[in-house]
């Protein structure tokens, strides 16, 4: 059980990194 979801959340969360990580980049690239 514990390991069905941990595959299921895993992309979700790394997904949710990287569009943080790339709004960061972007914010960087504005200024």
């Amino acid at each position: 059980m514990f390991f069905e979801y941990l595959l299921l959340f895993t992309p979700v969360i790394m997904g949710i990194i990287l569009t943080i990580y790339t709004h960061r980049l972007v914010r960087k690239d504005k200024k």
